[in-house]
C-alpha cells in the first residue's frame, strides 16, 4: 500500500488550485464570446478531475491510520466522484453530452468527493498541515459540495432542469464547492510544502 508523501502530495493539491483557477478563466472567455475555450474548459474539469483521484489515493495512507475499516470506503467513493467529473467533461468536450446533463453529473461528482472532504476534516484535523482555519474552510466546501447529490435522484426520474428548482440548489452548492475546494488545496500544499521533514516524521 502507499505511504503519505508530503512534498508530492502537496505539489499535487497545488496544481490541483491551478487547474481550478485555468477552468474559472476559460469559462470567464466561453462565456465572453469565445466559444473554443468550451471544450477547453471541460478538459481541464477533466484534469482537474484526475488530479483529485490522485490526492484522494496519497491521502489514504493517513487516512488508513485514523479509519482502517471506513478509508477504503471513502477512497472509492471519492473516486466514483472523480470518474463522474472525468467521464461527463470529456463527452460535453467531443460534443457527446449536452452541457446541462453534464453539469448534473459532476454536481453528483462533486457530491461523492464532498463526503471524502468532510472526511479527511474530521479524521485528520490533528495533522499539523490542517489549521484549524482550513478545517472549517474545508468542512464549509465539504457540506457544499454535498449539495451535488440532489442531482442523482433528478437524473434517474428524468426531471426538466430547467423547470425543477433542486437542480438550482445543486448546482449552487456543487459551484460553492468547486471555488472553496481548489482554495483547501492550495492552502493544505503550501503548509506541506513549508513543513515536509516535520510532516513526513509525523505520518510514518
Amino acid at each position: 500500500m502507499n505511504t503519505f508523501k508530503v512534498q508530492i502530495t502537496g505539489q499535487n493539491a497545488i496544481a490541483i488550485a491551478i487547474t481550478a483557477v485555468v477552468s474559472i478563466i476559460t469559462l470567464a472567455l466561453l462565456y465572453a464570446g469565445l466559444p473554443v475555450f468550451g471544450p477547453i474548459n471541460d478538459l481541464t474539469n477533466a484534469l482537474n478531475g484526475l488530479l483529485s483521484a490522485l490526492l484522494v489515493w496519497q491521502f489514504q495512507a493517513l487516512l488508513r491510520q485514523h479509519a482502517p475499516r471506513t478509508a477504503m470506503l471513502y477512497l472509492l467513493v471519492a473516486w466514483a466522484g472523480a470518474a463522474a467529473i472525468i467521464g461527463n467533461s470529456v463527452l460535453v468536450a467531443f460534443g457527446q453530452m449536452g452541457w446541462m446533463t453534464g453539469g448534473m453529473y459532476t454536481a453528483i461528482g462533486f457530491g461523492l468527493q464532498g463526503i471524502w472532504l468532510l472526511a479527511v476534516n474530521r479524521l485528520l484535523q490533528q495533522q499539523p498541515f490542517l489549521t484549524s482555519g482550513i478545517v472549517r474552510l474545508g468542512t464549509i466546501a465539504a457540506i457544499a459540495m454535498l449539495f451535488g447529490l440532489l442531482a442523482g435522484p433528478m437524473l434517474v426520474s428524468g426531471v426538466n432542469f430547467s423547470q425543477g428548482p433542486l437542480v438550482w440548489i445543486s448546482y449552487t452548492g456543487a459551484g460553492t464547492g468547486w471555488l472553496l475546494y481548489p482554495v483547501w488545496c492550495w492552502l493544505v500544499g503550501q503548509r506541506l510544502s513549508d513543513s515536509s521533514v516535520e510532516h513526513h516524521a509525523l505520518a510514518q
